[in-house]
């Protein structure tokens, strides 16, 4: 992934990543090494604070949809049953 990143603005990104994601992974790798210590320091624990709260909410959406999902082909497995018998 990361040897992509190398083209700059035309970089290829992979297909799962949204827009905002490459803005952020660029907006990142632009910024990382221009500056002190202590602001690159900064820098990586706002960006690593904005993963988490990606991973965490896409995590619960998967939670919330797994569970639909399952619920969902439950009752479509009874209502089968029912229009059969």
């Amino acid at each position: 992934m990361l040897d992509g990143l190398k083209g700059g603005v035309n970089a290829e990104y992979p297909k799962y990543l949204k827009e905002k994601g490459k803005v952020e992974i660029k907006s990142f790798f632009d910024r990382l090494g221009k500056s002190d210590l202590d602001s690159q320091l900064r820098l990586i624990d706002e960006h690593k604070r904005k993963i988490d709260f990606v991973y965490e909410t896409a995590k619960n959406d998967k939670k919330k949809k797994g569970e639909l999902g399952y619920k969902l082909s439950l009752m479509a497995g009874i209502a089968l049953l029912i229009i059969l018998a």
